[in-house]
C-alpha cells in the first residue's frame, strides 16, 4: 500500500514537473513570435553552427542557473555563482576570441537589434518567473532576495534559450553581451520580486 501510495506521488510530481516545463516554454515560444516572428531560413538555420552555439550556449546558462535555483531552496546550502556559470561564462569567452564572422556587436540591424534582443528576451521570461518562484516555494528558501535572483537567471536563461531559435543575430560578441544583459536584468527583477513572493 506505502509502495502504491509513494509511487503515485512520484509519477504526480513527474507530471507536474512536465506541465510545469511545457508551460513555460510554449509561454516563451508565443511571446517570441509575437515580438519578432520567425525567421525566414529557420529549417536550414536549425542545423547550422551559429544556431548550436547559441543553443549551446543557453543550454550551459540553463543548467547553471537550475544548480543555483536549486541550491536556494536548500537552507544552510551555500549557493556558488561563479561555480555553476563558469562553464557558460568559458564558453561565451571561447566562442567570442575564436569568432571570425565579422559580425558586428550591435547587431544586423543596429541599435534596433540589440534593443529587440534585450526586450523580447526580458518580455518572453517575465511568465516563467512566477512559476519558477512557485516551484521555490515548496522548498524553504532562506535567502530570499538571491533566491529570485537565481530564479529571474533561470527565466531569463530559458527565455534566451527560446529567443536564439528566431534570432537573426548569430556573432559570438552579440550573443555574449546582449544575451547575457537581459538575463541578467531578468535576475535583478527577480531579485525585486523575490522577498515578496517567497515570504511565508
Amino acid at each position: 500500500m506505502l509502495t502504491h501510495s509513494y509511487r503515485k506521488a512520484t509519477e504526480e510530481i513527474a507530471f507536474r514537473r512536465g506541465h510545469l516545463k511545457r508551460s513555460i516554454f510554449s509561454q516563451k515560444i508565443e511571446v517570441v513570435l509575437a515580438l519578432v516572428g520567425s525567421r525566414d531560413d529557420l529549417p536550414s538555420y536549425l542545423g547550422s553552427i551559429p544556431f548550436l552555439f547559441k543553443a549551446s550556449a543557453m543550454v550551459l546558462l540553463a543548467g547553471g542557473c537550475a544548480i543555483l535555483v536549486r541550491a536556494a531552496a536548500i537552507p544552510g546550502f551555500r549557493a556558488r555563482p561563479i561555480v555553476a556559470l563558469w562553464p557558460t561564462i568559458l564558453f561565451l569567452l571561447t566562442a567570442v576570441v575564436l569568432d571570425q564572422s565579422g559580425l558586428p556587436l550591435t547587431g544586423v540591424h543596429p541599435p534596433l537589434s540589440a534593443t529587440a534582443c534585450v526586450g523580447t528576451i526580458i518580455a518572453a521570461s517575465l511568465p516563467a518567473i512566477g512559476l519558477i518562484v512557485a516551484a521555490l516555494r515548496r522548498g524553504t528558501p532562506t535567502k530570499l532576495r538571491q533566491a529570485g535572483f537565481f530564479a529571474g537567471l533561470l527565466a531569463g536563461a530559458l527565455g534566451a534559450m527560446v529567443y536564439s531559435v528566431f534570432c537573426e543575430n548569430d556573432g559570438a560578441a552579440f550573443v555574449a553581451l546582449w544575451y547575457s544583459l537581459a538575463v541578467v536584468i531578468v535576475g535583478c527583477i527577480g531579485a525585486v520580486l523575490g522577498p515578496k513572493w517567497l515570504a511565508w
